[in-house]
């Protein structure tokens, strides 16, 4: 029985018997997959802490200003309310 191999290079090796992959080359594969999935894990946390952290910061800005524009309105609508009846109150 004979196994076929693909070298780096994508050329077919043909041998009669299986390839051995020695301990420290799977060790290597190993933390080098592992380095890369703790780098993925940690961008995509950081990205959705910055996207959390942004969605938060437009929510509070949204809600302070439209509490700052109903404050202004319902003060110059007490304004125009007590100008108003002080004018009718004058007038008559």
């Amino acid at each position: 029985m004979s196994y076929s191999y693909l070298n780096r290079s994508g050329l077919c090796h043909q041998l009669d018997q299986p390839l051995r992959i020695s301990a420290a080359s799977a060790a290597a594969s190993a933390a080098a997959s592992a380095a890369a999935s703790a780098a993925a894990s940690a961008a995509a946390s950081a990205a959705a802490s910055a996207a959390a952290s942004a969605a938060a910061s437009a929510a509070a800005s949204a809600a302070a200003s439209a509490a700052a524009s109903a404050a202004a309105s319902a003060a110059a609508s007490a304004a125009t309310s007590t100008a108003a009846a002080a004018a009718s109150f004058v007038l008559g």
